[in-house]
C-alpha cells in the first residue's frame, strides 16, 4: 500500500537494546490434512509493534504459538533473535486473551509466578512485582484473587506478569478482546505507554482492524486457510500515540478501508467490524 496522503512518519526512536527480532522463513503448519500455514515468510525488526489481522480461523493463533515455540512447524524455520526456535524461547513471553491467571493465586502471587518459576531472588522477585504492579495500575489490589477483580484488571495482570521477566519479545493473543469497549480502549492507551517507554518486540493478533491501526507500525494482514501473509501494511502515524487522537486523523480512515478491501478480496467478510 502507497503511504497514506498526510501521513506523518513515526519518529525512528531506539528499540530497548533487549528487544528480539523474529522471523518467518517459508513456514508450513498442518494438522492431519489440514493445511492451516502456507509459505508464511516475513521479517519483523527488533522493537516493532506488529499486529497480525485476519478472518476468525484463519491461522493467526496457531502462528502466534509456533512462534512461542508451543507447537511445532512442518516446513521452513522461525527464528526470535537469530535463533532457530525448537521450543519456547526463553526470550519471549505470551499474553492470553482469557488472561491465563491462576484462581488460587492472588494478583501478586499470579504475577510472581514467572519469576519464581525462573528462579529469582526474594528481593528482586519482589522489586519486579512491585514496580510491573505499579505500572499497570494494580497497587493497592495485590492481595486480591481474580475473581475479586474486573476482568479488565485481570487482564492488566496478566500484561504484569509477562512484563514482569521483561521480555525482548511479547506475543498477545486477542488480549483485549473478553473486555467492554470502554476498557478496551483504556487498555490499548496503557499499552502504548508502556510500549513507547521501552520499545519491545511486540506480535499482536487481533480481529480488529481499528485495533492493528492504533496499536501498530506494520499490519500483517492473512488470507483465510491455508493461511498466509497477503500484504504488510506500513502505519505511518507519529508517536505517541492515543487511541482517540489516531481515531480523528484522515489516515486512520484510509488504512482502515485499505485493510477491509484485502479482508474481503480474501473471502473474509465475516471478520468482526471494531
Amino acid at each position: 500500500m502507497a503511504r497514506a496522503e498526510g501521513a506523518v512518519a513515526a519518529p525512528a526512536s531506539e528499540p530497548a537494546a533487549h528487544a528480539a527480532s523474529v522471523e518467518c522463513r517459508n513456514v508450513e503448519k498442518w494438522f492431519g490434512e489440514l493445511n492451516v500455514l502456507a509459505d508464511v515468510d516475513f521479517s519483523i525488526p527488533a522493537g516493532s509493534f506488529v499486529s497480525v489481522l485476519g478472518p476468525s480461523g484463519c491461522g493467526k493463533t496457531t502462528l502466534m504459538r509456533a512462534i512461542g515455540g508451543l507447537t511445532g512447524i512442518d516446513a521452513g524455520e522461525i527464528l526470535v533473535g537469530g535463533r532457530r526456535v525448537d521450543g519456547p524461547p526463553r526470550e519471549a513471553a505470551i499474553v492470553f486473551q482469557q488472561f491465563g491467571l491462576m484462581p488460587w493465586k492472588t494478583i501478586y502471587d499470579n504475577v510472581a509466578f514467572g519469576l519464581s518459576v525462573r528462579g529469582f531472588g526474594k528481593a528482586e522477585l519482589e522489586e519486579r512485582v512491585r514496580h510491573y504492579i505499579d505500572l499497570v495500575h494494580l497497587t493497592g489490589f495485590e492481595q486480591s484473587f481474580p475473581y475479586q477483580v474486573s476482568g479488565g484488571m485481570q487482564q492488566r495482570a496478566g500484561l504484569a506478569r509477562a512484563l514482569a521477566v521483561e521480555p525482548q519479545l511479547l506475543l498477545m493473543d486477542e488480549p483485549f478482546a473478553s473486555v467492554d469497549a470502554m476498557t478496551r480502549e483504556v487498555l490499548h492507551d496503557e499499552l502504548l505507554g508502556i510500549w513507547e517507554r521501552d520499545r519491545r518486540t511486540v506480535v499482536f493478533i487481533t480481529h480488529s482492524i481499528d485495533e492493528a491501526i492504533v496499536l501498530s507500525d506494520q499490519i500483517f494482514v492473512m488470507s483465510r486457510s491455508p493461511a498466509t501473509v497477503v500484504e504488510q501494511i506500513p502505519v505511518d502515524i507519529a508517536r505517541p500515540r492515543r487511541e482517540r487522537t489516531v481515531r480523528g486523523l484522515p489516515q486512520f480512515g484510509e488504512l482502515r478501508e485499505h485493510c477491509w478491501d484485502l479482508l474481503e478480496r480474501g473471502g473474509a467478510e465475516e471478520a468482526a467490524r471494531s
